[in-house]
């Protein structure tokens, strides 16, 4: 149920154009500069190999990108990940995605193959564009979209439950804390922690 889901937010890739183009505040209002800087920001970086070793970039860079994003929706956590940007970064040049092959056996026959291609580390091994990714991907997806409907709501209606469920946890230990407290004080004795 959840693969279907993904599947069909990952059908929506289409090819899209960036720059690293940051905005400033001059004396006539935003200034916009562009620079050659790759920074990251956090371990959440969906750059390609290519990107990462400065060399000229394909749509074939945000098929990557595309197969970075839908491993980690799949596996439910970063793919690329380290005790350093560092270490993440040559991670992405070298296509490190041992965690994604181990992860990719428990998925359906077809969907793992897909998605291990668009994350190659040779840019000529991947599809040629978003559009063809999400073709491929197509074939895993779902044009039913009262089922894709009920989907999304059972997966929202049960992170929910588990949200409230670890709320009235904590609420309901809280309380007992609280009684423990108001019995104590009530007995006249002193509370330990205090």
């Amino acid at each position: 149920m959840r693969l279907l889901l993904i599947v069909a937010l990952l059908a929506c890739v289409t090819p899209v154009a960036a720059n690293d183009t940051t905005a400033e505040l001059g004396t006539g209002g935003l200034v916009f500069v562009t620079t050659d800087e790759l920074k990251m920001e956090s371990e959440d970086l969906f750059v390609s190999p290519e990107q990462v070793k400065g060399e000229e970039c394909t749509q074939r860079a945000d098929v990557f990108s595309a197969g970075v994003i839908a491993a980690e929706l799949l596996m439910g956590r970063p793919l690329f990940s380290g005790g350093s940007e560092l270490a993440v970064l040559l991670a992405i040049r070298d296509a490190k995605i041992h965690p994604f092959l181990e992860a990719a056996a428990r998925l359906p026959p077809g969907i793992g193959a897909v998605i291990t291609s668009a994350l190659s580390a040779n840019p000529e091994e991947r599809v040629a564009s978003a559009g063809a990714l999400r073709k491929q991907l197509e074939a895993f997806g779902s044009d039913d979209e009262s089922e894709l409907s009920r989907e999304l709501a059972d997966l929202v209606t049960r992170a929910n439950q588990d949200t409230f469920s670890v709320i009235n946890k904590r609420v309901a230990e809280g309380m007992d804390e609280v009684r423990s407290l108001m019995a104590k004080a009530a007995d006249g004795k002193p509370d330990p922690k205090a």
